[in-house]
């Protein structure tokens, strides 16, 4: 006779420390940085030609990092990755996810050009909304009431935020639905780094999901003959800072936690994003701040505070595992 003992659930990782969040913030701030930037580099080359260069220019980064730590490790980090088969789906979600990823920076640029940064900012801002749906419907991914309680007040927030700024027209109406069509684009994004997440390292998503992306915009800038790079020095500084700190820093940092906490949650703190910046604008160019912007930060907060202390911001230890385990201990 076999008696199996049942053992209680127990999350056995540890919990996020502060930094975690404090990294998510450098983030955010980085983010909000970048529609400045590719203001800046649009002055000189199309939009196109700013999204191709973003991604093969990490690609190479990245490609040019593996190689030094490989030289100086003498052994590859993720050995125990690559001895892991590479499954048709696996291929499948690098493509998606470079796709997405390609789609979203293309159309949030393009939106640059066709309607005013603010406008264009906070119809991107609704990523988390589409992030968390995507989440639940795909993933079964549960959350409960005080996620979708903090969720609810970030998006307030952040549209608060931005609100006086905010238009529709007829002039803008393309640019607003392209800014609007980024955000269901970028929730595609984070969703797919969350399961690769699950199987490979950072460094190895954000390679071959940039070399992907740059395949996928190379056609476009073929097709139209477009200058490609800047011709200026202030054009080449905005370039490379753009691709360092949004696509490799801001980047990492993302793929990194995605491994931590869930798409949705990762994506509701970026709507720190138009909070900070307005903030910066207000430290390094003294724009004022209204009564309502510090209303928005505290809201933002308020609904950040929820979420991170709902269930179903972080992961939890995998249910097969934990079985997994109970059936090993047994009595004869």
């Amino acid at each position: 006779m076999t008696n199996v003992i049942e053992l209680p659930a127990v999350n056995t990782e540890q919990k996020p420390s502060a930094i975690a969040y404090f990294l998510l913030l450098i983030v955010a701030c980085i983010y909000g940085l970048a529609p400045i930037l590719i203001r800046i580099c649009e002055q000189e080359v199309s939009p196109n030609a700013i999204v191709f260069d973003r991604f093969w220019m990490t690609a190479a980064i990245i490609g040019v990092w593996e190689v030094i730590v490989k030289i100086y490790t003498c052994a590859s980090d993720s050995a125990s990755e690559s001895a892991e088969p590479l499954t048709l789906t696996d291929v499948g979600l690098f493509f998606l996810a470079a796709g997405f990823g390609a789609s979203n920076i293309a159309v949030w640029t393009w939106s640059l050009t066709q309607t005013n940064i603010a406008t264009a900012n906070l119809l991107h801002n609704l990523t988390p909304f589409f992030a968390t749906i995507g989440a639940w419907f795909f993933f079964g991914q549960r959350f409960d009431r005080k996620f979708f309680l903090g969720l609810v007040l970030s998006l307030t927030g952040a549209i608060t935020i931005g609100i006086d700024d905010f238009q529709i027209s007829a002039d803008n109406l393309i640019g607003d639905g392209l800014a609007l069509l980024s955000a269901i684009f970028y929730a595609g994004t984070v969703l797919c780094g969350e399961k690769l997440r699950a199987k490979f390292s950072t460094t190895k998503i954000m390679f071959w999901s940039c070399l992907l992306r740059s395949l996928w915009m190379l056609p476009i800038v073929c097709l139209f003959k477009i200058n490609i790079f800047p011709i200026s020095v202030n054009g080449w500084l905005a370039l490379i800072s753009l691709v360092v700190l949004s696509q490799v820093v801001g980047l990492a940092i993302l793929l990194y936690y995605l491994k931590r906490f869930s798409a949705g949650f990762v994506s509701l703190f970026l709507l720190f994003d138009p909070i900070l910046a307005a903030i910066l604008a207000w430290l390094i160019f003294g724009e004022k701040l209204s009564m309502i912007n510090w209303f928005a930060l505290v809201i933002v907060l308020l609904g950040v505070y929820l979420a991170k202390s709902s269930q179903g911001h972080e992961k939890t230890t995998n249910a097969a595992d934990h079985r997994a385990v109970n059936e090993t201990v047994s009595e004869s």
